[in-house]
């Protein structure tokens, strides 16, 4: 990413936030991903049948990718969501535009994921960025978390907020 220099919207207080990390652990549970699963609508056999994953190559069940993000995430509240409808958040403090929107995400996956299997997450604020927008300044902030697990890195995914101005 590269270097940002302070401006009037992206002040030395926002950039001195960007490193800043917080991070945790979660055991993976069998019911809890294959509830996930089938909410979403992905049936997939390796989620489910033990004989069918084990026919390819997997001990047990396989957990889905994407429950890594929704897992470890702050669990909204209606009362703790902002005016925008994003979660509310500790960088919301941060002297930056008003208004979030959602700027994007990239997954990457390294290993497979089995049942009560411990997983390490850090989620770090990895960079602040002005750009010009159509109705004016707007920063972009990028979240990178890493899920490790006892001896791998499993995934990592790249998020993108918008803090655009104007009324929140």
């Amino acid at each position: 990413m590269s270097e940002s220099q302070p401006s009037a919207v992206l002040t030395s207080e926002a950039l001195a936030a960007v490193g800043t990390a917080e991070s945790g652990e979660v055991v993976i549970r069998r019911d809890e991903f294959q509830r996930w699963a089938a909410a979403v609508g992905d049936h997939n056999p390796l989620y489910f049948d033990v004989e069918f994953a084990r026919a390819h190559g997997h001990p047990d069940v396989v957990m889905p990718g994407l429950f890594l993000s929704p897992h470890i995430g702050r669990i909204p509240v209606l009362d703790g969501m902002r005016p925008d409808g994003i979660n509310a958040s500790p960088y919301d403090e941060l002297p930056l535009p008003p208004r979030r929107m959602a700027g994007g995400e990239e997954w990457e996956f390294y290993d497979h994921v089995y049942p009560d299997a411990t997983i390490f997450w850090r989620k770090e604020l990895a960079g602040l960025e002005e750009k010009q927008g159509s109705a004016g300044p707007l920063v972009v902030m990028t979240w990178v978390t890493e899920y490790r697990g006892v001896d791998s890195l499993v995934a990592r995914h790249t998020h993108r907020l918008l803090a655009l101005g104007g009324p929140a």
